[in-house]
């Protein structure tokens, strides 16, 4: 049980917990529910969980009764992502299948070639993709099957580590070179991100320091002197945190 106190403060707290469970209430179940997001099963657990919040919350046994609700929806759209998912998946399959199986009736079709690897493309699997491509070119040499063919052998060599494109300016450089040979941009983020933290090394260290020793000095100050109030030290020191982040990221 939660002692919130007598009065004004319990009153405010319990006020407070009842807006936020009305305003969940409105967005998760009667808004998703007009839009017909929700299925049978999913309205019946939100709103049961809406109710148990409720009771939890009137009877004062938790604040975190509030997280009960957002939480359930949550967890039922990854439950329904990952069934979506999983079907997706038995259909990609059984395409495959049915594709492998039309390609050995009739190893010269050239559309089954290409939609066969379309389907190895979408996966990543850049080097089948590229024999059935090429394989489809072969039977019917076409621009468009040319095209994609280029694509898949570029995406192939980038995926082997041979070939790599500028994120800047879209230059081809070898696997080899860390750096673009046309504007000298580092090849990943890592690189760059590593680049800037030994560029503003000094900067960083004093911004962390601040954000440390500051707020802990004013919470010493806050402990010597007893009618300062602890929320403003909160609210000043987050400030203050905001205020060197900003002065650091803005370089």
């Amino acid at each position: 049980m939660i002692n919130w106190g007598a009065g004004f403060f319990s009153g405010i707290m319990l006020g407070f917990s009842l807006v936020i469970l009305a305003v969940e209430c409105y967005f998760l179940i009667l808004d998703k529910a007009s839009e017909k997001e929700l299925s049978g099963l999913d309205l019946a657990v939100l709103i049961a969980l809406a109710l148990l919040a409720l009771i939890l919350i009137v009877t004062r046994l938790t604040v975190v009764a509030i997280f009960l609700l957002p939480a359930g929806y949550f967890f039922l759209n990854f439950l329904r992502s990952r069934q979506d998912t999983l079907q997706e998946n038995r259909q990609i399959s059984q395409r495959i299948r049915s594709l492998q199986e039309k390609l050995a009736r009739q190893p010269h079709d050239a559309s089954a070639c290409t939609a066969l690897g379309d389907i190895f493309f979408r996966q990543r699997d850049y080097e089948k993709a590229l024999a059935l491509y090429q394989k489809a070119y072969q039977i019917d040499p076409v621009p468009w099957l040319a095209q994609k063919v280029k694509v898949a052998h570029r995406e192939n060599e980038i995926q082997k580590g041979n070939l790599w494109l500028c994120p800047e300016c879209g230059t081809r450089n070898t696997g080899k070179t860390d750096y673009c040979c046309s504007c000298g941009q580092p090849r990943n983020t890592i690189l760059s991100w590593k680049s800037e933290l030994k560029q503003q090394r000094r900067m960083l260290l004093l911004g962390l320091l601040a954000v440390i020793l500051i707020p802990l000095f004013l919470m010493v100050l806050a402990g010597i002197f007893k009618g300062f109030s602890l929320m403003a030290v909160f609210v000043f020191s987050c400030l203050l945190v905001y205020l060197i982040f900003w002065k650091l990221f803005s370089w």
